[in-house]
């Protein structure tokens, strides 16, 4: 685990009320919102992606 992540567990666990860990909770949510969307500019036409469907398989495609 990386130190930065060590640190952040850290300061969860030290947490005292539902309101803050909600409130981190809610940070998380848009700091992955903001990398989806920003992986989501990267692509472009004729890129090949994949993801991990429902029961773990594998689905590959290209962006058209």
């Amino acid at each position: 685990m990386s130190n930065t992540v060590t640190k952040a567990v850290e300061a969860i666990y030290n947490l005292q009320s539902n309101d803050e860990i909600n409130q981190v909770i809610d940070a998380i949510k848009l700091k992955r919102t903001a990398l989806a969307r920003s992986v989501t500019r990267s692509l472009m036409v004729g890129d090949i992606v994949s993801f991990n469907g429902r029961g773990q398989s594998t689905v590959t495609g290209r962006v058209t």
